[in-house]
């Protein structure tokens, strides 16, 4: 096991500011790590290769969830390693186009690849165009179309990204991934805690990607506790086996605006309330976990 995963700094109680050198340091080496292990990984399993990118082996299929490195310091020190692994994969799904979740310059590499990209219908044509992917590359997905990926069922689904009433759209696609073992829920980066839209078959999914994400203030408990209960409302509504909480610690924000373990253990107490027998896990960068168990891989 690597020394970075005995002492995890995702996972002590470094501060915000310790956590983040630790990432600067560590950041090639979990990358060059967690790719070596999904690309040799056979059972069904999940690798986190950043704060809200998810690596999928399923059914023998390899697929990557909103494939991104922030920055470009990062992306230099491994775009060796970036072709090669992704290149092969069976598809890339984007959830919606903040560079969080769509990473063009990585999109651009591989345009030249078979790699497919799934990308929700509406999305801005800049970042098509900036993407540079041929048209035959792409597949445009639609609220309710399923679709196959080798043995893999895929539903895209609308999961909005902005509250209702704010002054601007942005068309974010859920997916559901589905196989004989079991289906995994990602709504991706939700915004609109009171959505009662979802439809009734993804209900009770196995695993359920959930991001962290409480309003504009991460660091003021006053403004943030209560959007934190009605995250944990929503969520619970779906009535998953297990929750996997992501979209912390991601580098290049600001810390008002950043999600941290301390707001992790909140949603988890929240989610543990109203689902006793649900489990909870914070999956880490540079980590590997047996999807249906979420146990972590050593």
């Amino acid at each position: 096991m690597l020394d970075y995963k005995k002492s995890d700094p995702f996972g002590t109680k470094l501060s915000l500011e310790e956590a983040i050198a630790e990432y600067d340091k560590s950041f090639e080496m979990r990358w060059r790590q967690v790719l070596k292990e999904f690309k040799e990984a056979t059972e069904d399993s999940i690798h986190i290769c950043g704060p809200s990118s998810y690596l999928f082996t399923l059914a023998g299929e390899k697929i990557a969830v909103d494939p991104q490195i922030r920055r470009t310091s990062d992306f230099a020190l491994v775009e060796d390693t970036l072709k090669d692994t992704f290149g092969s994969l069976s598809a890339i799904l984007i959830t919606h186009e903040h560079d969080d979740h769509f990473c063009t310059p990585l999109a651009r590499l591989l345009k030249d690849t078979d790699v497919l990209y799934y990308l929700p219908f509406g999305i801005r044509e800049r970042w098509v165009e900036e993407s540079e992917l041929p048209p035959e590359r792409i597949r445009y997905v639609h609220p309710g179309d399923v679709f196959q990926i080798g043995d893999v069922t895929v539903r895209g689904f609308e999961s909005p990204h902005v509250p209702f009433g704010a002054d601007h759209t942005l068309v974010e696609c859920g997916y559901e991934l589905s196989t004989p073992c079991g289906r995994v829920l990602l709504p991706g980066d939700i915004r609109e805690y009171a959505y009662t839209a979802y439809p009734e078959c993804l209900h009770a999914p196995d695993v359920c990607i959930t991001h962290v994400w409480a309003g504009n203030d991460a660091i003021h408990p006053e403004q943030y506790l209560p959007r934190m209960e009605r995250c944990a409302d929503f969520f619970a509504r779906f009535g998953a086996k297990k929750y996997l909480l992501g979209h912390l610690y991601e580098i290049g924000r600001a810390q008002l605006y950043m999600w941290d373990m301390d707001h992790a253990a909140i949603l988890t107490k929240s989610l543990k309330e109203r689902m006793p027998s649900c489990e909870v896990g914070v999956p880490l960068f540079g980590h590997g976990y047996r999807l249906f168990s979420c146990e972590e891989i050593k």
